[in-house]
């Protein structure tokens, strides 16, 4: 089976800004977001765990495999979100 979880909450998700490969961390409800997937998950056995090496989606990664305990965490370059370029960090209305 194959699980796709999408990182935890920024600051600039709250600020609806354009992220693309922007190296942009987690924010504490982003944090507490990839805990409660590690909660909701608990029932289920994952050999391994894969993620994007952006700040954000590493450290979802890592909450999330150290919650599970059985998890091996790695992250693949192929993984990185999609480039925008000059957009990144507008503001979306």
């Amino acid at each position: 089976m194959l699980y796709i979880m999408r990182h935890g909450r920024t600051d600039w998700n709250v600020r609806h800004k354009l992220q693309g490969r922007t190296d942009i961390p987690l924010n504490d409800e982003g944090r507490m977001m990839a805990a409660e997937a590690g909660k909701q998950y608990s029932d289920i056995h994952f050999d391994e765990c894969y993620s994007s090496p952006l700040a954000r989606a590493k450290e979802t990664a890592e909450d999330f495999s150290q919650r599970k305990r059985s998890t091996l965490y790695n992250t693949d370059d192929r993984l990185v979100e999609m480039g925008f370029g000059v957009y990144e960090g507008i503001e979306n209305s």
